[in-house]
C-alpha cells in the first residue's frame, strides 16, 4: 500500500529536512503524498503533474499549491524549494537529464532531492506474473543505484543516503 511506501520514504528523508521548508512533489498525481506530508505537519507544500484531471482533483483540497507541469519543465522559479521528491516518476520521464537539471534549478543550494525508482538490477529476482513485462515496458527509463548515482552526480548532486525495499507492483488480486 502507498502508506507503507510513504512511511519508508519519509523515514529516509526526515533526518535531512526541516518541516518548515518548502517541498515540491514532482509527479504528485492527485496529491496523496502531499496529504501524507501534511499529516506530518509539513505545511509549505507544492506539487506538479502533467495530467490536468489529477491537478484539478488535488486543487480541491486547497492545502497546497499544485500546478500543471512536468519534470522536464518545472513551472516554478529558480531556487524555490528546500526539498524535492520524485517518487516513482523518473522511470516515466522522456528526458531524464533535463528533468534532473530542472530539479537542480528549482532546488536551493544544499537542498534535498529524493528520487525513488524501480531497481532494474532486481527485475530478474521478482516474481513474474503474467502482467509483469507489460508493466515494465511502460517505463521508458530503467535505473539501478549505480547508474542513477552517476546520472545525479553528472548534474551536481551528491548521494547522501539510499535505501532498498520490496514493494509489490500490484496486489495479489
Amino acid at each position: 500500500n502507498n502508506i507503507g511506501r510513504y512511511d519508508r520514504l519519509y523515514g529516509l528523508i526526515s533526518k535531512y529536512i526541516n518541516i518548515d521548508g518548502k517541498f515540491l512533489d514532482i509527479g504528485c498525481a492527485t496529491g496523496d503524498f502531499l496529504d501524507y506530508l501534511y499529516s506530518k505537519n509539513i505545511k509549505n507544500l507544492s506539487g506538479i503533474d502533467p495530467i490536468k484531471k489529477y491537478i484539478d482533483y488535488a486543487k480541491k483540497k486547497a492545502m497546497y499549491n499544485v500546478r500543471l507541469g512536468m519534470a522536464e519543465l518545472i513551472p516554478f522559479s529558480n531556487k524555490s524549494f528546500d526539498v524535492l521528491v520524485m517518487d516513482q516518476v523518473a522511470e516515466d520521464v522522456a528526458d531524464i537529464r533535463k528533468a534532473i537539471g530542472e530539479a537542480r534549478r528549482v532546488l536551493v543550494d544544499g537542498g534535498l532531492f529524493c528520487v525513488s525508482v524501480p531497481d532494474a538490477s532486481r527485475y530478474s529476482k521478482k516474481y513474474f506474473f503474467d502482467f509483469f513485462w507489460f508493466l515494465i515496458r511502460e517505463h521508458i527509463q530503467h535505473f539501478d543505484l549505480a547508474h542513477l548515482k552517476l546520472l545525479a552526480e553528472s548534474e551536481g548532486f551528491e548521494l547522501v543516503a539510499h535505501d532498498r525495499s520490496d514493494a509489490p507492483m500490484m496486489s495479489e488480486k
